[in-house]
């Protein structure tokens, strides 16, 4: 899995899917498990994050003077 999380990395550092592949992969069946190996970690950090921000309250505010034109806008 260590070299799936190299490959995420390099991908979501601007390297091109076609790069990553021609500078970590040996062969053809290299990347084949290299890329399900890297599709399976991308999986498991977005679901991460997902649960992380499961637990965090969605909020906005809006400041006072937002609100009072919002409301001269709609009289």
């Amino acid at each position: 899995m260590k070299d799936a999380n190299i490959v995420l990395d390099a991908i979501e550092g601007g390297q091109s899917v076609s790069e990553a592949r021609d500078t970590y992969s040996q062969s053809g069946d290299h990347w084949h498990k290299l890329s399900s190996k890297t599709y399976a970690a991308s999986l498991a950090r977005e679901r991460k994050e997902r649960k992380q921000n499961e637990k965090k309250r969605s909020t906005s505010v809006t400041s006072t003077t937002e609100v009072k034109g919002i409301l001269e806008i709609n009289e």
